[in-house]
């Protein structure tokens, strides 16, 4: 095996120098059994030309050369100082903006010219005041797409919202000694280096410098050896523009590149939203040979920035066909337990790079004066493991539900009898939690998509919850209960609510959950008071009330995060929406648009 030079790409945010290229170094290490530590002091050299590079002999005759592309000062002072970056919750706007501009541009002047003779004020594809896109299909006919940006925008930001209250309670396990993770910290310094990356040129040309300028280094250390990239998060996109512009600019150590390595890549994303930054680089490579760079992506479902590739794949077929790039090599999986935290977890897990370094590391060309190893089968695909992805599935849900039967209990207690047997109290505040339950997700599922099986499915739960509730509350709470609404029974007021919810919802767009809580909190204080007029304890049951509908909202939040996550993160529905509002031709829009979350069509 001849000498090859590992060169790592770290991700986003405030990173210590070398220290992915010692996860990397650790994981070859592994794989080849070599018992050599990679300390960070062994990237330091007095040899100018070495500094920076890490050496890990194999045997007498191969060695494993290892160094790093740090970008992270580049995007570190405008953080730091505050005032050049946007906020979060407006940049995410601006890309709302950006995605309903640049999918206009997707369709041929054919077909714009078509579609402007539909009528006198579209002079553009959408027409601003209700975002409908105009088109005819094959046979001629008039029709449009409307895609709903305002829920778009609303799902954004109410996932930001939960996020924004999970950091707080993480905050609270770390406290208690049960968990330590930044969620938010991760999500932030991703829209700040995406920020850095995509829309400020002269941050992006540093950085696109800097890893030109590192595997020319390295190549001019070793002239001969074979060159890997090995990228995370947003140095993926990094890495590939970087590779694109060398490509341009035909360094010679281009020719040295054999691998690519991409884990928890946001590339598609850049893809789709910043069509701009890839102009130049169509075309780049064509004097190099085809499929020359084996590229190879892992992601993981729980992961909120990596997704599979496919446009990526797409783009490279058109325009820089060196990539060996198939659909094969794009690595989905679930293995991790916690999602959000699976985006720092790939650099933990062996089978990954036993599987890139085997199917691509040991299996590249060898040099003409080397032996010809002996054929090796690469190891196989690293597969979901169905325990992480039961947990990282239903685990959250049953979070959000043991919440709220906690709030449940702490409001039930001070307002029934203290000799109730401990069976029935917890039928009682089940029963209850239930019926809040099905109300939360019939009323929240709407908020969060337009797919007709979606609410049919949310219907469903609701009928289901309630009757749960109505089968474990016993006879006397019920009557309490219904008491207090003047003899209307408990099923009917929630019935009523979850009306009057969806109903404000569709008037007033940025309503959020305030209706929920509100109408939901009335429900529940009503007969908290009529209660507490005949009760000495007055303050446990106002402050139940409070801890409940506190608690409740909690619930809530967690559920919305968990369903726009699985729905639009973990299944990738947010990108496909991408993908297919931006397809060419008018037919691929109306077979995708109708039928997706956010768009409806017509003729």
């Amino acid at each position: 095996m001849a000498d090859k030079i590992i060169i790592g790409v770290h991700e986003m945010g405030d990173q210590v120098r070398y220290q992915t290229t010692q996860y990397i170094a650790d994981q070859f290490c592994r794989y080849y059994k070599v018992k050599t530590a990679v300390p960070l002091g062994s990237f330091h050299s007095s040899d100018k030309k070495r500094d920076g590079i890490a050496k890990v002999p194999l045997n007498e005759n191969d060695k494993l050369y290892f160094t790093e592309v740090y970008w992270a000062d580049v995007p570190r002072e405008p953080a730091k100082e505050g005032y050049t970056l946007e906020e979060t919750k407006h940049w995410v706007k601006t890309i709302i903006e950006r995605f309903r501009k640049n999918a206009t541009g997707c369709l041929d002047n054919r077909t714009l010219s078509r579609i402007k003779k539909i009528g006198d004020k579209c002079t553009s594809i959408f027409k601003q005041d209700n975002d409908r896109l105009f088109f005819t299909d094959t046979k001629g006919k008039a029709r449009h797409v409307k895609v709903d940006y305002r829920m778009i925008k609303s799902v954004l930001y109410e996932a930001i919202d939960a996020i924004d209250v999970m950091e707080k309670l993480l905050k609270v396990t770390k406290m208690a000694g049960l968990l330590e993770f930044n969620l938010s910290r991760i999500l932030t310094d991703f829209m700040g280096d995406v920020q850095v990356v995509t829309e400020f040129e002269e941050l992006r040309t540093k950085i696109l410098t800097i890893f030109i300028s590192t595997v020319l280094k390295a190549h001019q250390w070793k002239s001969d050896a074979d060159i890997y990239i090995i990228a995370h998060s947003e140095g993926t996109v990094v890495a590939f523009l970087g590779l694109l512009e060398a490509m341009k600019q035909e360094c010679p150590w281009i020719r040295n590149i054999k691998g690519f390595m991409t884990l928890g890549s946001p590339i598609d994303k850049h893809l789709i939203l910043w069509p701009e930054l890839w102009k130049d680089c169509e075309g780049v490579g064509n004097n190099l040979p085809e499929n020359q760079i084996k590229w190879l992506n892992y992601y993981d479902l729980g992961d909120p920035v990596g997704y599979d590739l496919d446009t990526a794949r797409e783009w490279k077929n058109k325009h820089a066909r060196v990539f060996n790039f198939v659909k094969n090599y794009d690595c989905g999986f679930s293995r991790y337990y916690l999602p959000g935290k699976a985006h720092v977890d790939y650099w933990q897990d062996d089978d990954i790079f036993s599987h890139f370094i085997g199917s691509v590391v040991d299996t590249a060309q060898p040099k003409q004066d080397a032996k010809t190893p002996s054929p090796v089968p690469p190891p196989s695909k690293p597969q979901t493991k169905i325990l992480a992805w039961i947990v990282s599935y239903i685990f959250p849900y049953l979070g959000a539900i043991a919440l709220l039967f906690i709030s449940v209990y702490l409001l039930y207690k001070p307002m029934h009898d203290v000799n109730e047997p401990a069976s029935q109290l917890l039928k009682n505040v089940g029963g209850i939690a239930a019926i809040f339950a099905g109300l939360t997700v019939v009323t929240r599922i709407p908020r969060l998509t337009k797919r007709v099986s979606w609410l049919f499915i949310a219907g469903i739960i609701f009928v289901a919850l309630a009757s749960l509730s109505y089968y474990l509350l016993d006879d006397k709470v019920q009557k309490n209960i219904d008491s207090k609404f003047y003899g209307i029974s408990y099923l009917k007021v929630a019935a009523v609510i979850s009306g009057l919810v969806a109903l404000i919802g569709k008037i007033y767009a940025t309503a959020r959950t305030k209706p929920l809580i509100f109408l939901g909190g009335i429900a529940v204080l009503w007969p908290a008071v009529e209660i507490a007029k005949g009760n000495e304890k007055v303050w446990p049951i106002l402050l139940g009330g409070a801890i409940f509908l506190y608690g409740w909202w909690l619930s809530v939040l967690l559920f919305d995060l968990v369903f726009v996550w699985h729905r639009y993160i973990c299944s990738s529905q947010a990108l496909e929406l991408l993908r297919d509002t931006r397809k060419k031709g008018a037919s691929a829009l109306s077979n995708n648009a109708g039928n997706g979350d956010f768009g409806s069509h017509k003729s």
